[in-house]
């Protein structure tokens, strides 16, 4: 298996690969950090088909451009389809996940936005979303791709979320970005999410629980790829160091049936 992507890895396009290492690999996660300025470059009319492009050179979002999945598309018709198939995929979360818990009055903080997709679906419910990630360029995608009149997007590279006021947020949620940080950064952030919430108000938070205590292959580990997996007691055990006194942990198959590898996994719903 591994050998196999690997040599998946090697065929793709030498400008693929070329910009993928100068965009995409970063000890901080920080994909695409420093690819905002390719959009500020784009004429009007093309920024749409260059924020795609950037966002291609990420490990996290197009999975799917290289299989045969697309099998005789065209370039721009694949990177179109994977938008799609995000944009669907983030909406179902949303309707399924998040929706029962919003309402028309709140301010929302989407901790590790990516590209904006949960987030656009997310503004149609509450007062104002608040979308934060750690990369200036992939917040310029989202800005370009997943815009709305009630969501502010933020880059943030500090280990807190500072640019957030204390006790201005109702309901935080995180999906598919805790596994990709330490556990000591993963502390600071939930002691943040405290911080930021108005009292009562809930977290949401999606991550990878393991049976045992587990360590990160060296692979996983440069790339910040699913690196980082929780046992119940240890998701727990951090919550509560946190500040957080209601800590449940549950498969989200028992909330919602998921088609993505979401729906596989667990979520900490956390209030102080």
């Amino acid at each position: 298996m591994r050998l196999a992507r690997l040599w998946s890895e090697l065929n793709r396009p030498p400008l693929w690969q070329v910009g993928r290492l100068m965009f995409s690999i970063s000890r901080r996660q920080a994909f695409l950090d420093h690819a905002g300025w390719i959009l500020r470059l784009a004429p009007s009319n093309r920024r749409r088909s260059w924020a795609l492009r950037v966002l291609s050179l990420s490990p996290h979002y197009f999975i799917y451009q290289w299989t045969q999945r697309y099998a005789g598309m065209t370039r721009d018709e694949i990177l179109e389809a994977e938008n799609a198939r995000n944009a669907n995929s983030r909406e179902a979360i949303c309707e399924e996940l998040l929706h029962r818990y919003l309402t028309s009055e709140m301010t929302v903080l989407d901790f590790g936005c990516g590209p904006g997709y949960l987030a656009k679906h997310v503004s149609q419910y509450v007062s104002k979303v608040l979308a934060v990630d750690i990369s200036r360029g992939t917040i310029a995608c989202a800005k370009e791709l997943n815009g709305a009149r009630n969501i502010e997007y933020l880059a943030n590279h500090e280990p807190n979320l500072a640019v957030i006021k204390g006790s201005s947020i109702d309901f935080l949620y995180s999906i598919a970005v805790i596994q990709h940080l330490d556990k000591e950064a993963a502390f600071e952030f939930f002691r943040e999410f405290s911080r930021v919430l108005k009292p009562r108000a809930m977290v949401f938070c999606h991550f990878n629980l393991t049976e045992e205590p587990r360590k990160s292959s060296r692979w996983q580990l440069w790339f910040r790829l699913r690196a980082t997996y929780y046992t119940r007691q240890e998701m727990e055990e951090m919550a509560r160091r946190a500040g957080f006194s209601e800590v449940s942990v549950l498969p989200i198959r028992d909330i919602a049936d998921i088609e993505d590898d979401v729906g596989r996994q667990h979520v900490a719903l956390l209030e102080r």
